[in-house]
């Protein structure tokens, strides 16, 4: 990537230095380098927003947010959250809403806004099931069988949690 990233720095490729950004960030935040992981996001995001490419946009902006999120900087999160899923909206790009709110969902369960995160998770569940996304049923279905469990509420967790056990039988 960093080789790359010189030749497209070197051509004037904007887009293509977004992406490798984007690649790069990805790499250190597999590895655990996080913050590094951000910097690289927010080079990524300057060059897409300079481009005016919305679809990297939106992308860059989850992964800052998801970034954020493991770094336990709900705040933030939350901003690029919000940020990623409007630009979803403008382009109608109906997954990556999916994407967004589960993650949301994710930092208010982690918040302990339990009521809240159900919420989050039975708006997705509708959104998926319409997309026929499979795998993201099963997700949603196991955070809807963590979401019962908080609230003690083992019969409905086991509910949730066959059903996601199903689900995952569906797509092998």
């Amino acid at each position: 990537y960093s080789e790359s990233l010189k030749i497209a720095l070197e051509i004037g490729d904007k887009n293509a230095c977004s992406k490798l950004y984007s690649d790069m960030a990805i790499v250190y935040a597999t590895q655990g380098n996080v913050k590094k992981a951000i910097l690289f996001y927010e080079k990524g995001l300057s060059m897409a927003k300079t481009m005016g490419n919305r679809m990297q946009e939106e992308l860059i902006l989850y992964n800052l947010a998801d970034s954020y999120y493991r770094i336990e900087k709900y705040r933030k999160a939350t901003k690029y959250l919000k940020e990623s899923k409007k630009i979803c909206r403008e382009i109608s790009d109906i997954t990556g809403i999916t994407f967004a709110n589960d993650l949301y969902g994710d930092i208010l369960f982690t918040l302990g806004k339990i009521a809240e995160a159900k919420e989050i998770y039975l708006e997705n569940l509708t959104i998926q099931q319409n997309l026929k996304d499979e795998e993201g049923i099963a997700h949603t279905y196991g955070n809807l069988g963590n979401v019962c469990k908080a609230e003690k509420d083992y019969d409905n967790a086991e509910k949730y949690y066959g059903l996601q056990r199903d689900s995952l039988a569906k797509v092998g």
